[in-house]
């Protein structure tokens, strides 16, 4: 089944992060993300959860590749996306949908929050093509 995942960059690096509410892996850290309704475009898909779990606004600025995850019971291949907050300072998160809580987190902190060795792996690219769009001339 398709999905979307967003890596979220504020103007400060962090990443935008979500604690599930629900099953699978419910109460871990991951990135915001979930299912494609029927006649959306992946990335109107990701600007939706994004708003829907941490009431974000946000703009897609590029694909970041697809993730196969796959546990008991469920398989989806998750369209990776990269994103930036739509406005910029300092918007509240407020926690949704899938969503028990919303925060920012800096790269160094994704070990103590538990954060999946394939989120951070996605985060990394994410950060990374971040970084090198700040740089281009």
């Amino acid at each position: 089944m398709a999905a979307v995942g967003a890596v979220v960059v504020d103007r400060l690096a962090r990443v935008l992060l979500v604690r599930r509410a629900r099953p699978p892996n419910q109460g871990a850290w991951t990135l915001p993300g979930g299912r494609i309704e029927r006649g959306e475009s992946h990335e109107g898909a990701i600007i939706r959860e994004v708003l829907e779990e941490t009431g974000l606004a946000a703009r897609v600025l590029c694909p970041l590749g697809v993730v196969p995850i796959a546990g008991e019971g469920f398989a989806y291949e998750i369209h990776e996306h990269l994103l930036v907050p739509a406005h910029d300072g300092d918007a509240a998160l407020v926690a949704g949908d899938d969503a028990a809580e919303a925060r920012w987190a800096r790269r160094e902190e994704l070990a103590e929050l538990g954060v999946a060795q394939e989120a951070v792996e996605v985060i990394d690219r994410g950060l990374a093509e971040e970084r090198r769009r700040r740089l281009s001339p």
